[in-house]
């Protein structure tokens, strides 16, 4: 590129060979400053040198940068170094390396969300699927991105929202029909379904502001509920899974309560606290789990209805179903309260076998969960009918 002589180009000759160094990179990433109160760029240069500069990271970022920053371990640290980097461009800079990372499925972007991911599932061909590897890369650079640049990419967050399910809606298929598998590919295809439940966690956790449309809604449940909700107690027994971690964000948000009311009509089996009160039933129940499950109910009942403001807009959900009740005492029971409610039996259950272990009670460890536990008796007694 340099023979040509470029006027935007030539006064960074040296900046961007030593950028294409191993030994200079990881120094000379950090004093090209491209910011715009420390740019070391001419504001007539940006448009045509960034995205040569995009390119070059982009390459650096997927081989060597140095000694201490090789191997597949170290992939994670190169991307970041970049990204770093990154955070001093515009957004419309940005743009240009998000293209380039997302490229082997931008066609997951055609359309609206919940279409793309039933398209997904639909075209998905066994002899032509995406490598597993790179998919596992794919699934690192989505989660560095949201991590190190989220915050200056809020346009750009529906695109990656929508990636993030379409794969994670693949790979979920391709796992329904293990028969066609090879053995041997079964748990790297776990292993990317729960990086994808991972990240669509870090996503309402992390985006606590971002107006999910009634479309996104559908497509995580298409992607991330659905195929696993009723396999939930089972899955949960020893330790929670990635689709309880979210159940317990959402029920930790009193906006995204509303989400825990949604059904999949014409299927009662898939009904998310259903599924959740089921593994207090499970025996041998791991502490963790139990505990996160009895945590879930406790915000439900003690957590206020979500009252929208100018930041933060109700959530558009459809086919919710809620319990009814009447009035007590000239309480109005919370949506968390009616959430909960029809699940009182299992939750009473669960309290009976754990307030009679003398040994448990007597254990200073236990101390803030029976307070917990003991709270969520009284919370429901007064909803108790003989």
């Amino acid at each position: 590129i340099m023979t040509y002589k470029h006027p935007h180009l030539l006064p960074y000759k040296e900046n961007l060979y030593r950028l294409l160094e191993d030994k200079s990179f990881k120094e000379e990433i950090v004093h090209f400053s491209i910011s715009e109160e420390n740019s070391i760029v001419k504001p007539q240069h940006r448009p045509e040198l960034i995205p040569v500069l995009m390119r070059i990271l982009y390459g650096r970022m997927k081989n060597k940068t140095g000694s201490k920053t090789q191997g597949k371990s170290a992939s994670g640290t190169r991307m970041a170094i970049v990204l770093r980097f990154l955070a001093g461009s515009l957004s419309e800079e940005i743009r240009v390396f998000l293209d380039l990372l997302f490229e082997p499925v931008r066609h997951f972007n055609n359309g609206h969300c919940h279409s793309a991911v039933l398209q997904a599932v639909q075209d998905l061909d066994l002899s032509q699927v995406l490598p597993l590897g790179r998919q596992h890369s794919l699934f690192n650079s989505l989660e560095v991105v949201l991590k190190n640049l989220g915050h200056l990419i809020s346009q750009n967050l529906p695109e990656i929202l929508q990636i993030l399910l379409c794969m994670t809606a693949t790979v979920s298929h391709i796992l329904q029909q293990r028969e066609k598998i090879q053995l041997r590919f079964i748990n790297q295809l776990k292993n990317l379904r729960r990086l994808g439940l991972k990240l669509t966690a870090d996503f309402f956790s992390d985006f606590e502001m971002y107006s999910f449309s009634g479309e996104e809604i559908d497509a995580v449940f298409c992607a991330v509920v659905w195929p696993q909700i009723t396999r939930l107690a089972s899955e949960s027994q020893y330790s929670p899974t990635p689709l309880l971690k979210i159940i317990h964000i959402w029920s930790k948000n009193p906006r995204y309560f509303i989400l825990l009311a949604k059904q999949n009509p014409g299927c009662p089996e898939y009904d998310i606290l259903t599924n959740v009160s089921a593994v207090l039933s499970a025996k041998a129940l791991g502490e963790e789990t139990a505990g996160i499950v009895m945590d879930v109910i406790d915000s439900l009942l003690n957590i206020p209805d979500f009252e929208p403001n100018d930041q933060f807009s109700s959530l558009t959900v459809t086919d919710c179903i809620f319990f009814e009740v009447e009035e007590i005492a000239g309480d109005i029971p919370s949506m968390g309260m009616r959430l909960v409610l029809p699940h009182v039996p299992s939750v009473l259950q669960y309290l009976n076998k754990t307030m009679i272990s003398v040994d448990r009670i007597k254990k200073k460890k236990y101390k803030t969960q029976l307070s917990k536990e003991l709270n969520i008796l009284s919370k429901i007694s007064k909803f108790i009918k003989d």
